[in-house]
């Protein structure tokens, strides 16, 4: 299953194998996105405080890098909506 995906069902068996894979990742490849992608898991599964632990590794790591701007306004999960496949061809 792919991020999105899980992310718009909601499913947190994946998210959480995200989490793992993610971290295993960027402890020999530090990824920006990988870092980010943390972040929005951690905030999907509502926890806060580990997305901002997060934030703050990231921004220790990579500065006040302009892709962070989404991350650090958001005070509170969001819920993201990714269109169905058919919803999202009639806006093409």
């Amino acid at each position: 299953m792919c991020l999105n995906t899980a992310l718009a069902e909601g499913n947190r068996q994946e998210l959480t194998a995200y989490l793992v894979w993610a971290d295993e990742m960027t402890r020999g490849m530090p990824r920006f996105p990988l870092w980010v992608n943390q972040m929005i898991v951690l905030r999907a599964l509502r926890d806060s405080e580990a997305a901002e632990a997060k934030l703050a590794e990231v921004r220790y790591l990579f500065g006040n890098h302009p892709d962070l701007r989404l991350c650090i306004v958001l005070d509170r999960p969001a819920r993201l909506e990714i269109p169905k496949a058919a919803a999202f061809a009639a806006h093409i």
